[in-house]
């Protein structure tokens, strides 16, 4: 369920496994695109029975100025929390739990697309600007199988403290 692939810069990949509400997992891909080397465990981000996240689904993770940004999403409704960490490990201090990636323009509650989630990892260009593709679901439409679902775009900022916000345009 939501698997994503990770492309370190040394060139190392790895697959972020997501199967249930608590398991979150990165495990290191061989050439041949099977599991070979270091195995994460995140299931610490998600424990039951409370289960803080919902399902902490569709986790996507980037590097930028040296750190690692593991995104994912509440649940299909919405919402989008990001994690810091200065090393890729499983060890939990190590991760910062940054809050929110989105924040929005106008007022969440009188939108045209509600309640981003499910994001791309952010992709750097040339130009030095990031961005995330990323879906909404139009207002009205609480159906979870992507009935008036868009496909939207918006860029990643960097606050001073190194935190990534996407914003959100909405429409009035």
């Amino acid at each position: 369920m939501d698997n994503s692939i990770f492309i370190d810069d040394d060139d190392r990949w790895y697959l972020l496994v997501k199967n249930g509400k608590e398991n979150n997992w990165i495990v290191e891909l061989g050439e041949d695109g099977q599991p070979a080397g270091a195995i994460y465990d995140l299931t610490w981000i998600n424990p039951g029975p409370a289960y803080p996240y919902s399902w902490a689904e569709g986790p996507v993770m980037w590097k930028y100025k040296g750190y690692y940004y593991y995104c994912f999403a509440h649940d299909l409704s919405g919402g989008q929390y990001i994690f810091r960490s200065n090393t890729l490990t499983d060890y939990k201090y190590a991760w910062t739990d940054m809050g929110n990636f989105f924040s929005y323009v106008f007022n969440p509650y009188i939108i045209l697309f509600r309640e981003p989630n499910h994001c791309s990892p952010a992709i750097l260009l040339d130009d030095s600007t990031s961005w995330v593709v990323y879906h909404a679901y139009s207002k009205g439409n609480f159906e979870w199988y992507g009935l008036g679902r868009q496909g939207m775009l918006s860029q990643v900022r960097y606050n001073a403290e190194g935190k990534p916000e996407a914003i959100h345009r909405t429409i009035k």
